[in-house]
């Protein structure tokens, strides 16, 4: 789902004085907006309608109607109330700018000039306000002015088409030579499928015609100032929680004390947060959960004979057990968990000893492909190390493919976040006596070194870094501190860039004395905003937060012998976070939270299906009321330290939740809604399909009838193994059944729904009645094959089907009734792999029965496949694992088997009949035959055909009508609790958590001429999208005495899905053709460029995504 548009209020604006609207306009306000977003103007009114009848004041929710009714063309209402909204705000852009749409679409074109100009003076920033200024100047015929406002428009929006055409075409006619090179950018981009543009469909018409969300001013709390004195609400409990006691290290007055390591995780699967410290010695503390520690390093395993640098924390098999790496100036340890708190040494078998002079370790999924690997930072100049995990229990180093091995400065650390919200995992790596390095995820093995452009040397050398969303505004901000100067610095991230933040200059400032290492965050006093604690010899300090990123001091932290390593968890259950740290002689200290409050909170422990087991590199966000809250779960925090993965967030005085979201590495959306406070909510990922393909419905006579899936072999850009991206299949034929497919009103009804997380693009729709006689049925030769060639187009026409004489797995188990009739009753007893998709090669071997003398042997296959994705072909490849497709052996005359087929196909997506010819290739002595693959295929039912082919006469209709539209996402269930799921029609949601690529998707209305020939010019669709397409019955021919008919729906197109490891995950483009050699095309091939397709492109293709978030105005009552 694109993202909403979030209405961010200026602080000291107007709105910031007024009282916060009640929770239940808020409420209905979100409503609404989500509404819009799905094109559902009528339901989205009545709620920006419940919104005012809640609080007339509130302006937000007027203007949202406005918008609302403005789509509905209900121009009155929409002008009275935004000039109602202007008497209240007269400085109100989207007030202005809606107007400035209406007056224009009226054709009163000098009001609409008025509303345009004001908006480039409230906001000289929004392009889309100086191309409408623009376009409308030059219908008043004011071309010098409309090329400039146009101009202006292109220096804000390059690679914006709307206005490269318009402008363009201007200076043609003003004989302006220039004209040809704009029009040749406008070429280029939508060659493309790049860049961006206005329309007049919701979402294409700019960020000021869109509804927005409500979003609370966070007004700094009114918080006096505290002498330098102050004590925080933190006491030293560590004698009370049984923390053990060292002697002073030799290393503790160091200048750089290497030494020294805190990291936090449920390590015996009890629930509560242990730690791992390292320092002179090193201590496994089991939690009892009640912030008592006991130490359990005799019996745990873990070597006691020498001290280490720091631990990391992570479970990289992924079987719920958190597993330790030990990081030593010589080498590294890698320790499995067995569970019960024992660990083994693995270093060996995996392969990361690494070596050098490593100082510490990060465990991060920076490949999303389920499983974690492994970031060793070095303090000897030498190259840091990136260790893929094999997902086979070993590790290859790839640092120099990935080319992240850092600047040649000292390391101190790694912190894995997603400082551009691009849904991947970005690397910051701080340095001794350098600026900290960020490495952007450019997927595909390739990070890019953006420090400069992104500013993130503008802080400088860094001891420990601290990421964090201080503002709340859903980007991540950064705390560095530095080891040698005293100041800090604080770096708001703005859209991808770092910017220094002056506005704390306490904490900026020398207040601190002496170098600074442990450093982090949390919600000391849970009033919904993230505090900062900043530790170091000298002690220590906490931080408030005022609500809108700034920090004040609140009181020195109990240090009194000075702290190195620290992290923060809520060790005793009371819901306020602590904190455990080393002092100078290497001692762990526990500073528990007495913070008196009645204030509210949530803890989130996640648990990853398709994610890695931990959640690491997950981000959650929590919305209760006005609160907004986003946290990043990270590997490693501060100076040597990891905080669990555990996530605890205030709530104020509200009680609940209402919806905590969760971004998975995965690349899963997923929402709990009203969660109750004061407690910690364990949130597991679902098992959901993000891809697959679009699903047909048929009208049955009494209502639309869920048929199955199409086009499963249609994906471009799916990745088969590193380097190697799938052939698509682009055309499929689907059998509906004459029962299942009745006319209505002359007319034979069937829906296209792209229900998914996918582009889909419809380039041809075609109804193939196929008449033949009673007692037949009727199969198009279809499957799905790995690569071509494909099957060609034929209809099977078989009478006398049958099920074979005798079918066994490969464990000689009898499966014959679960494969002889259609009952959604499969075999499946092959052992499933690690990912998805993937199985143990297993067989079944099908004794096929009399088969001497058949016209021909014909298998039938019902069947399902749980496909893998993108992500788990990667994980499974960097295993050594590869997929079998299914391939068919006969006897040998010997005792065994060889290979009649080597590629036998496999059904494409949910259930439907595959058929594989096999006449020549079965011996009528021994019909036996085996079907050999590691894919997870669930086959119902499988008969053998040995008739020869009836008559059959076939009758092609193209559609009728075809009508694009928002339809939503049908309901899907399963009637007995097992797999696959049925979709119910009836029952619709108007939402999905899905992401969507960005580009020029197909407008909405008629797309008839779009579908009648393969010829590049698609129906493109989003998600929720649904073509409805009506055939004419009034065509086909009578049906001869005896015979019946049935359907088949012919389809061709592609698709593409948001897998991370896919090829343009993020983008629509660039659009494949049918005549391009692979995806991805070389550059010598280019989608068609002529007229015919250029006009297609401007004409059809406006509905542009993702849309951008709303302006900052201000918003209140």
């Amino acid at each position: 789902m694109w993202s909403r548009a979030l209405l961010v209020l200026a602080l000291g604006s107007l709105a910031a004085l007024l009282p916060q609207a009640p929770r239940s306009a808020i409420e209905a306000n979100s409503i609404g907006v989500a509404y819009m977003n799905q094109y559902l103007y009528a339901e989205a009114a009545a709620a920006f309608r419940k919104a005012l009848a809640a609080d007339t004041r509130l302006t937000l929710s007027r203007v949202n109607l406005a918008i609302a009714l403005f789509y509905k063309q209900e121009y009155d209402e929409a002008s009275r109330l935004l000039a109602d909204a202007l008497a209240r705000e007269p400085n109100h852009p989207t007030a202005h700018y809606v107007l400035g749409l209406i007056h224009k679409n009226q054709g009163e074109l000098e009001t609409a000039e008025e509303h345009f100009r004001k908006v480039t003076e409230l906001d000289p920033k929004d392009a889309a306000a100086f191309y409408n200024l623009g376009v409308t100047q030059v219908r008043l015929r004011k071309s010098a002015e409309g090329e400039a406002s146009l101009r202006r428009s292109l220096e804000l929006d390059a690679a914006n088409t709307s206005v490269l055409y318009n402008l363009g075409s201007l200076l043609l006619k003003s004989g302006k030579p220039e004209g040809n090179q704009l029009l040749e950018r406008f070429r280029v981009l939508q060659q493309k499928g790049e860049g961006s543009s206005i329309g007049n469909q919701y979402g294409e018409a700019g960020t000021y015609a869109l509804a927005a969300d409500y979003r609370p001013v966070y007004q700094p709390a009114a918080v006096a100032p505290r002498p330098a004195d102050a004590a925080a609400p933190f006491a030293d409990r560590s004698a009370e929680a049984g923390l053990p006691a060292l002697a002073v290290d030799a290393a503790g007055g160091a200048s750089i004390p290497l030494r020294g390591g805190v990291a936090l995780a449920d390590l015996d699967g009890d629930g509560d947060i242990d730690a791992v410290v390292t320092s002179s010695r090193t201590f496994l503390l089991r939690n009892d959960g009640k912030g008592h520690f006991t130490d359990a390093t005799a019996a745990s395993g873990i070597p006691t004979d020498r001290g280490w640098t720091s631990a990391a924390l992570g479970d990289y098999d992924n079987d719920g057990l958190p597993d330790l790496y030990l990081v030593g100036s010589r080498s590294n340890l890698l320790l499995r968990n067995l569970g019960r708190g024992r660990f083994e040494d693995v270093t060996g078998t995996a392969g990361v000893a690494d070596g050098g002079q490593a100082i510490s370790a990060t465990f991060v999924d920076y490949d999303h492909d389920g499983d974690l690997d492994l970031y060793v930072c070095h303090s000897d100049r030498s190259p840091n190390r990136m260790y893929r995990n094999n997902g086979n229990g070993t590790f290859t180093d790839v640092t120099q493919t990935l080319g992240v091995g850092g600047s040649g400065a000292p390391s101190l650390g790694m912190t894995a976040t997603d400082f551009d919200n691009d849904r991947d995992i970005d690397l910051v790596v701080a340095h001794l006596d350098a600026p900290p390095q960020l490495f952007s995820n450019e997927r595909n093995d390739r990070f890019l070194d953006v420090s400069e452009r992104a500013g993130a040397a503008k802080g400088g050398a860094v001891f420990a870094l601290t990421v964090a969303d201080f503002n709340r505004d859903g980007a991540m901000d950064w705390f560095a501190a530095p080891f040698k100067a005293l100041s800090s610095v604080l770096l708001t991230n703005r859209e991808g860039r770092f910017e220094p933040d002056a506005r704390s200059p306490e904490l900026l400032g020398a207040l601190s004395a002496g170098p600074r290492f442990g450093a982090g965050v949390l919600d000391y006093d849970n009033d919904g905003d993230l505090d900062l604690y900043v530790l170091g010899t000298e002690g220590g300090q906490l931080w408030e937060n005022l609500g809108d990123g700034r920090l004040v001091f609140a009181g020195r932290l109990p240090c009194e012998k000075g702290a190195r390593a620290a992290a923060a968890a809520d060790f005793d259950g009371d819901g306020r976070v602590d904190i455990l740290y080393l002092d100078r002689s290497g001692s762990p200290r526990l500073l528990r939270n007495e913070h008196k409050s009645s204030n509210h909170w949530l803890g989130v422990r996640l648990e990853g299906l398709r994610s890695n087991k931990m959640g690491l590199g997950a981000k959650v966000e929590i919305r209760a009321g006005a609160l907004y809250q986003k946290v990043e779960v990270s590997g490693h925090n501060g100076y040597l330290s990891q905080d669990p993965p555990v996530v605890w967030v205030g709530l104020g005085t509200v009680k609940q939740a209402d919806s905590v979201t969760v971004r998975w590495p995965s690349g899963i959306l997923q929402s709990e809604i009203r969660v109750e406070a004061d407690r910690v909510l364990t949130i597991k990922e679902l098992d959901r399909k993000g891809t697959s393909c679009p699903l047909l419905y048929s009208w049955n006579g009494k209502e639309f009838e869920f048929v199955t899936d199409f086009l499963g072999g249609c994906a471009i850009g799916y990745l088969e193994a590193p380097g190697r991206y799938s052939i698509p299949d682009t055309d499929e034929y689907v059998r509906i059944e004459g029962r299942r497919l009745v006319p209505r009103d002359g007319k034979l009804l069937v829906n296209l729904n792209n229900q998914l997380e996918e582009v889909i693009l419809f380039d041809q729709a075609q109804l193939l009645a196929v008449d033949h006689p009673a007692g037949t049925e009727v199969y198009p030769n279809e499957r799905l094959m790995p690569a071509p060639p494909f099957p060609e187009f034929k209809i099977h026409t078989v009478s006398g089907a049958r099920p074979p004489r005798r079918a066994a797995d490969d464990s000689g188990r009898d499966i014959l009734a679960e494969i002889s009739a259609l009952d959604r009753v499969y075999p499946t007893g092959f052992r499933s792999l690690p990912w998805k998709g993937y199985a143990e090669t297993h067989a079944i071997t099908l004794d096929l029965g009399a088969v001497a003398g058949a016209a021909r042997v014909l298998l039938l296959m019902d069947a399902w496949i749980d496909y893998a994705d993108s992500s788990s072909n990667l994980a499974a490849s960097q295993a050594g694992v590869e997929q079998v497709p299914p391939y068919l052996e006969v006897p040998d005359g010997a005792g065994g088997w060889k290979t009649a087929l080597q590629s036998l196909g496999f059904p494409a997506g949910l259930p439907k009949t595959m058929t594989v010819d096999l006449t020549g290739k079965v011996a009528a002595a021994d019909p036996r035959i085996r079907i050999v693959t590691n894919m997870k295929i669930y086959w119902d039912r499988i008969r053998v055909v040995t008739a020869g082919d009836r008559p059959a006469r076939v009758t092609r209709l193209e559609p009728e009508s075809a009508d694009l539209h928002f339809r939503g996402y049908p309901e899907y269930y399963t009637p007995d609790g097992k797999l696959p799921w049925i979709y119910d029609y009836r029952r619709i949601r108007s939402a999905e958590l899905w992401g969507t690529h960005a580009g020029a998707y197909t407008r909405f209305g008629d797309v008839r001429e779009l579908l009648l020939g393969r010829d590049d010019r698609f129906v493109i669709t989003r998600h929720g999208d649904e073509i409805s397409l009506a055939f004419d019955a009034r065509r086909l021919p009578d049906l001869d005495a005896g015979w019946v008919r049935d359907y088949l729906l012919y389809a061709d197109g592609y698709g593409k899905d948001m897998d991370l490891n896919s090829l343009y995950p993020e983008t629509l483009g660039p659009l494949p053709f049918h005549a391009m050699s692979r995806f991805p095309y070389p550059e010598s091939e280019r989608y068609p460029d002529d007229e015919t397709h250029r006009s297609y492109r401007r004409n059809y293709n406006t509905r542009v995504f993702p849309v951008r978030s709303a302006r900052s105005v201000p918003t209140g009552p």
